[in-house]
């Protein structure tokens, strides 16, 4: 059977789309519900379903920011969305998502029959074709330990390459451990061995577990992880990674877990830790930028101030404020420049404030942004 997951802020709605079709005649059980997003995702992380069935319109995150974060995550899971309006974006929206399957609210039996026959053609088309290619083409050892962290090996196909690779599972507890190196601009172009080499000769010389590519980390399968005490390991790791390296070099360790199904959890765990650490050094570039303001700030400093490649910092800054640097800088500058004048501050002194010493290139910036000339800025009356 094919797991089935609800996810809509009306009990009514829920409980009718339990009820409105025998699930179970068309290769489908229901394995949960939830109210909102947020609570949606939390339960696709935990219950691992085939089938979600998702609202548009819910509290805390919507249908398409849980979509778009289980694209983010790579979750692979077919959607279905409900909607109580026949907007044309919304439809645009969904497909832009990967998402084909779009029902009106209220659900209409027949329509969703058609809808649950198609996902579950495409699901049992999918898997025997991911069969034939497995069989025909061997995978790279670190292909099926990524495949294994987002959960699309079972341990029952892993077994064809145990043998191969030398894999020993099952074993008694598994845990993700992420590595994330941000390399110093001087040694970008040096041939220097990378972290993932570094970290096999403390990992797999020492049959702790496995070292692999994911995404932009290195990927640790740790094998019976010892308690956090006996973690010392990974201070060598990373002492080693900055003196043959340098810059910096994070580590997010995701939960222990004993069964071989739920390591896409502990590696779900470490990436929303590895996320905490990237909103803290964002946080601090905030901080800095709002206390300095009266200062010519460019990305290059920040970089060396806070150890960060200047272009990962930027592409870390615009994934986190959904602004990059520049177009950041200049709103804040000059919003901080309206508060000024309407103090009772003159032109030049705003200007100066907000670190810019060009008049005429102030008045330009301020007219972009504001919409009018500084000097027409009335001061506010006490």
């Amino acid at each position: 059977m094919l797991k089935v997951l609800i996810i809509d802020d009306e009990p009514i709605v829920r409980e009718g789309i339990k009820t409105i079709i025998d699930w179970e005649n068309y290769g489908f059980s229901i394995c949960g519900d939830a109210s909102n997003g947020l609570d949606g995702l939390e339960k696709i992380y935990e219950l691992l379903p085939d089938l979600v069935i998702v609202d548009i319109k819910m509290p805390v995150i919507d249908g398409f920011q849980m979509v778009e974060e289980l694209c983010r995550r790579k979750v692979h899971v077919k959607v279905i969305i409900l909607t109580g309006y026949s907007h044309f974006e919304y439809a645009k929206k969904a497909m832009n998502l990967g998402i084909k399957s779009y029902l009106l609210k209220p659900i209409e039996q027949e329509e969703l029959i058609t809808e649950i026959i198609k996902v579950y053609d495409e699901i049992t088309s999918e898997r025997r074709e991911k069969s034939y290619i497995s069989k025909s083409v061997p995978l790279t050892k670190e292909k099926v330990l990524e495949n294994i962290s987002y959960g699309n090996e079972s341990l029952e196909s892993v077994g064809e390459f145990n043998d191969f690779y030398r894999f020993d599972f099952p074993w008694n507890s598994y845990q993700i451990v992420l590595l994330k190196h941000d390399e110093c601009e001087e040694l970008r172009k040096l041939p220097v061995k990378n972290v993932r080499d570094i970290a096999r000769e403390y990992i797999e010389m020492n049959n702790l577990g496995y070292v692999f590519k994911i995404e932009k980390y290195c990927g640790i399968l740790l094998k019976n992880p010892a308690p956090e005490s006996k973690f010392t390991i990974f201070e060598d790791i990373m002492k080693d990674i900055g003196s043959s390296l340098g810059g910096e070099c994070f580590l997010a360790t995701g939960n222990k877990v004993t069964e071989f199904d739920d390591i896409m959890l502990s590696f779900q765990s470490a990436l929303q830790m590895m996320d905490k650490k990237s909103i803290n050094v964002i946080g601090n570039v905030l901080t800095y930028i709002h206390k300095n303001l009266d200062k010519d700030i460019k990305m290059e400093t920040l970089s060396r101030i806070f150890c960060y490649n200047s272009a990962y910092l930027g592409k870390m800054f615009k994934d986190h404020t959904g602004e990059y640097f520049n177009t950041y800088l200049d709103r804040v500058k000059m919003e901080k420049a309206m508060q000024l004048l309407k103090a009772g501050d003159k032109v030049y002194e705003a200007a100066e404030k907000v670190g810019y010493s060009n008049l005429n290139y102030f008045y330009c910036k301020f007219k972009k942004h504001i919409g009018l000339p500084p000097g027409s800025v009335k001061r506010a009356p006490s």
